[in-house]
């Protein structure tokens, strides 16, 4: 008795939960669908279409204006590594050797770093300026930028 009292108040729940799930045509729910003159049908469309068509604009706008701020904000993010680095006491320094058979990068001041094993070091040379600074996200300890080559990786102190 108990189970079927259960059972019962289950299926009771799962068939009013069926009606959240309901499929819908041009936001408007089947039950509902089915029952419009293709007159309103059309209507419907139009105004699902035209809400399609502002959200896309929406978008396009959000876009925009990101890539705007962005492009304001890149000095100062710059600005930010910098101190960062020299805040660590990893000041902007030049590369003085680059192994990629071990993907390593040595610096100036004598820090060795391992870089991350898919990066390619192909295009890192001797000289070339870098930054380096704390890497808030990664598994990895330390971000490093080459400003020559436009590339960063993210490495550990050797």
């Amino acid at each position: 008795m108990k189970y079927s009292i259960l059972l019962g108040a289950s299926l009771l729940s799962l068939t009013s939960c069926a009606r959240l799930f309901e499929p819908e045509h041009f936001g408007v729910k089947e039950s509902v669908w089915n029952t419009l003159s293709e007159e309103c049908k059309q209507k419907a469309i139009e105004g699902y279409n035209e809400r399609k068509r502002r959200q896309q604009e929406i978008n396009a706008e959000y876009a925009r204006r990101q890539q705007e701020i962005d492009a304001k904000n890149a000095p100062y993010e710059f600005a930010l590594k910098v101190a960062e680095a020299i805040a660590t006491n990893d000041s902007p320094s030049k590369i003085a050797k680059v192994d990629t058979l071990f993907n390593r990068v040595t610096l100036q001041n004598n820090i060795s770093y391992s870089i991350e094993s898919r990066v390619k070091l192909s295009d890192w040379k001797k000289g070339d300026k870098v930054i380096v600074y704390k890497d808030k996200n990664g598994i990895y300890d330390y971000v490093i930028e080459n400003k020559d080559t436009g590339d960063s990786v993210r490495a550990n102190k050797r």
